[in-house]
């Protein structure tokens, strides 16, 4: 499998694991944008990251359900990390999506707050950093 930074012409099967995970395909602004960094591996998953400054955010993390549990969202925080040089990441994660919370603090993400009732549903949000040592 073949982790890479994504290009324009990789928008649809991208829009296309979105729809699967998020049910939301609209992804194109993403990729007009310099600011977002998009990385994945072509129908299996994808991150967009947006950085500014040195400082990043997650914007999403999708692993299609039949690769999941294999590291590759790991390796793509890895890839981002390697090639993009922030100082900084933050994101929020479900306060039910414990997995996601255990892959982060593998890789020294700390827990840093939480948003009430962030997400549709009312779910809260955990806000979680990273930073550079």
């Amino acid at each position: 499998m073949n982790l890479r930074t994504l290009e324009k012409s990789d928008v649809y099967w991208v829009g296309k694991i979105a729809s699967e995970i998020f049910h939301t395909g609209d992804l194109e602004l993403f990729f007009k944008n310099e600011n977002y960094k998009i990385i994945g591996i072509e129908n299996v998953a994808f991150a967009i990251f947006q950085l500014v400054a040195g400082e990043a955010e997650i914007i999403y993390i999708a692993v299609r359900d039949e690769f999941r549990r294999q590291g590759i969202g790991g390796k793509m925080l890895e890839y981002f990390i390697e090639n993009f040089k922030p100082e900084s990441i933050f994101l929020e994660v479900r306060d039910s999506n414990i997995n996601a919370q255990k892959m982060y603090e593998k890789y020294n993400f700390k827990n840093i707050g939480m948003r009430k009732g962030y997400y549709e549903g009312g779910e809260d949000a955990l806000l979680m950093e990273w930073k550079i040592c």
